[in-house]
């Protein structure tokens, strides 16, 4: 059962290479890729499949792709293959690829075909660790692809050489699906224990379709008045499931005719995690998180749907629609100061965590003029690390300075700051500093 599982997450339509993941293992590792522009004494061994440089966190493959960067290769230095032509729909017009480099430069997907040849440059924002990268390549809908190219690190000129590391390259992003009771989960074979006389695993008729759920069936547990109060049933048919930033969180509909924990538990990690329903005998949505277990591969899933200190009677209970979705992580903007110092003005800021940011724009007013835009400072990506930025603006501009940051996700999302007031009288060109980890 497990293997349909699988089948189901992986399936791939009739174009193969456009749903599937190329990693380099199973996808990717024979293909004829094509090595360019690495310089004079560009060798055939600088590009080659190798061993995964930090297995964990979000890849925990075997191998991956790498190209050996020279200091004399051109910007472009990359490799491409040609693919089955497959066409670009709101599907799969947004591929993502993991690096991990030795060095912070563009990343440039470039996929070619009829009317199709240009560039799509997005910067790494972490050094020899695995980051995910977003291209977005909505504008290309509807046009044929028949080649990929990958460019690891294309900075705008080319100062050192630099060690490359990709892998799976996704252009259709399936996820997790949901566990419904209806297409997945209704077939398993569901475990029962310590239910008691009485006590009895069932797919069973929603007994309420109306509001959050409106499915015809759903999982439900009967449990008897002396059955242990962490009665539940688990499932091994559960598939391998790496814990990962698209998957953390959990969501699952209930409907219970007591008030008391619910526990869903994956293994590993094989820790309790609790949350109350507030309501009966109607449909509620709680939600489980396990961010905490990033990184670790469950195999087996239970669910103990009525969880109470002590049992003192039986109960009925409904579970539904298991949605295993992203971790939300906001961009926490802790601090954000402006001073003159020397004859400078110096921002600095601080955030607490970041979620899919791409940076600061550094915004401007003049004697209380419009807003305008002098500078970037790239963020952090995702993060749940604390990150302190500083810039410093010598532009020479006189008075009363008004600063504020819009913060920029990668997908075109923004938020802006509260202002912050400087007032200078000196004279004073634009130099920035990076973001201090």
């Amino acid at each position: 059962m497990k293997r349909l599982f699988v089948l189901c997450l992986f399936l791939f339509s009739v174009s193969l290479f456009a749903q599937a993941t190329i990693d380099w293992e199973t996808v990717g590792q024979d293909w004829p890729w094509v090595l360019f522009a690495n310089g004079p004494q560009q060798d055939s061994t600088d590009y080659a499949v190798v061993a995964n440089p930090a297995v964990g966190g979000i890849n925990t493959s075997a191998n991956c792709g790498f190209i050996k960067v020279r200091v004399n290769a051109d910007p472009w230095v990359g490799i491409f293959a040609d693919v089955t032509p497959f066409v670009l729909t709101a599907d799969n017009c947004k591929p993502t690829l993991m690096v991990y480099k030795t060095i912070i430069s563009n990343v440039n997907i470039k996929l070619e075909g009829p009317g199709l040849n240009h560039d799509t440059k997005v910067p790494n924002t972490l050094i020899n660790q695995w980051e995910k990268i977003e291209f977005d390549l909505t504008a290309d809908i509807g046009k044929t692809v028949n080649r990929v190219v990958i460019m690891p690190d294309f900075p705008d000129t080319r100062t050192d050489s630099s060690l490359a590391y990709f892998d799976n390259l996704e252009f259709v992003h399936t996820g997790t699906p949901t566990i419904n009771w209806e297409t997945l989960g209704n077939n398993w074979t569901w475990n029962i224990f310590s239910a008691g006389a009485g006590g009895s695993y069932a797919v069973a008729p929603n007994p309420n379709k109306t509001g959050i759920n409106t499915s015809d069936s759903c999982g439900r547990l009967i449990v008897g008045a002396n059955g242990d109060p962490w009665a539940g049933v688990w499932c091994s048919d559960f598939p391998d499931m790496l814990i990962d930033e698209s998957n953390c969180i959990i969501k699952v509909m209930v409907n219970k005719n007591v008030i008391s924990n619910f526990n869903l538990k994956l293994e590993p990690p094989n820790v309790d995690h609790n949350v109350p329903n507030t309501v009966v005998n109607q449909w509620e949505e709680l939600t489980f998180d396990y961010s905490s277990a990033i990184g670790t591969t469950a195999n087996v899933l239970t669910i103990i749907p009525d969880f109470p200190a002590t049992r003192t009677a039986g109960s009925l209970n409904y579970f539904d629609n298991i949605q295993f979705t992203a971790l939300v992580i906001p961009v926490e903007l802790e601090s954000f100061t402006g001073a003159v110092v020397g004859n400078n003005v110096r921002l600095q800021w601080t955030t607490s965590s970041e979620s899919n940011n791409r940076g600061f724009e550094i915004q401007r007013s003049i004697n209380n003029s419009a807003f305008t835009a002098i500078d970037f400072v790239p963020g952090a990506g995702t993060s749940t690390e604390k990150h302190s930025y500083t810039f410093t603006d010598n532009s020479g501009v006189e008075g009363k300075l008004l600063y504020r940051l819009k913060q920029i996700d990668y997908d075109g999302t923004h938020e802006f700051s509260n202002v912050v007031e400087v007032t200078r009288v000196t004279s004073y060109g634009l130099s920035q500093n990076y973001p201090n980890p």
